[in-house]
Formats: structure tokens, C-alpha cells, sequence
């Protein structure tokens, strides 16, 4: 690779043979225990008014094996809850987890925000990758609909039917449309 950089955005000197991509330069060898996230895993999406588990990818960064961790899940800003995983995942392994789970509403726009804190009981040894976001997420059809009048899901069919070619379908889905739609 060819390296524009010397340094990461902390200062620390860039690996010239193998550099890390991104802002960090990441030496595993540094830090014992560390343990960071990705995802949330969104290819099967949100069913709405059913309870959808968060799937997320827990990787151990350091060089201890990780047997514990926290992870925090916030949805729009507001702590659900503390998930303490607990088993044996060596350095440099994944393993998926599921550490909360929520009933999205068909209107609804969510922000989630998952991250890990006292791996192995310990300060993290590194804050860059403890966190993941998916934003703007919106559920997929699941049940039945109303179209128009007081009260409605959607005002009219236009918009009933951008929101289903958006955010797609994942059951049985069934619209109710008052009249003078």
C-alpha cells in the first residue's frame, strides 16, 4: 500500500509496510484487553410491531482472551439496557450476539447505538471500536394498514405506497382505505 500519512490522528507513527486503515493505527500486541463492535447486522431488517432482536458482531481487539464484557444498547438516544456477555472468544475472534431487542412502530425513525465497556472486568485499552450505529432505520410492513381519515397510518395511498417500496414488506400485509382515497 502506498501510505499518505505517517501518522494517525493521534500522532502515532503509521505502519509502513501494513498500514491500519482509517484515522487509527491499531497494534493489538499494546493492548490486553479490548473488545469492540459491528453491525448492527440489518439484512433482515426490522419487522414492525413484533419484537426484533439486535444482532451485533463482538470482536476481541486484545491480546487476553476475552471472557466478559458489557454492551450498552441505546435506541434514539434513550438506555435500554446492559447486556453481560459472558464465554471464551480468543484475540482477533468474532462471535455475533444479540444483546437487546425492540418493537418498532411503521412510522417510526430509530437511531441505535451499541457499545461495549469493562472487557474482562478492565478499563477498555481502546475507545475507537467499542461503538456501532445504524441510523435513520425504519421498520418493514407487517399486518394491517389504514389509508386515510382520523387517525390513520398514512394520509393517502401515495404515500402508503413510497413508505412499502422503501421499506418493504417482511409478513402479511393488509390495507384498510377509508373512503375518498
Amino acid at each position: 500500500p502506498i501510505l499518505s500519512s505517517t501518522s494517525d490522528m493521534d500522532g502515532i507513527a503509521r505502519n509502513t509496510t501494513h498500514p491500519d486503515a482509517g484515522a487509527y493505527e491499531f497494534d493489538p500486541t499494546t493492548v490486553a484487553d479490548d473488545a469492540g463492535l459491528s453491525g448492527p447486522d440489518m439484512s433482515a431488517g426490522f419487522c414492525d410491531g413484533s419484537s426484533n432482536p439486535i444482532v451485533v458482531k463482538l470482536k476481541n481487539y486484545g491480546t487476553n482472551t476475552l471472557t466478559s464484557v458489557n454492551i450498552h444498547c441505546e435506541i434514539n438516544g434513550v438506555l435500554q439496557s446492559t447486556y453481560n456477555w459472558t464465554g471464551s472468544l480468543l484475540p482477533d475472534s468474532t462471535v455475533f450476539v444479540s444483546p437487546a431487542s425492540f418493537t418498532p412502530n411503521i412510522n417510526g425513525t430509530y437511531n441505535l447505538s451499541l457499545f461495549t465497556s469493562l472487557p474482562n472486568g478492565a478499563s477498555d485499552g481502546a475507545f475507537y471500536n467499542d461503538t456501532c450505529k445504524a441510523v435513520n432505520v425504519r421498520s418493514m410492513f407487517n399486518g394491517t394498514y389504514t389509508i386515510g381519515g382520523s387517525g390513520a397510518d398514512f394520509i393517502n395511498m401515495a404515500t402508503s405506497l413510497e413508505a412499502l417500496k422503501q421499506q418493504g414488506m417482511c409478513g402479511a400485509t393488509t390495507f384498510n382505505i377509508s373512503g375518498g382515497n
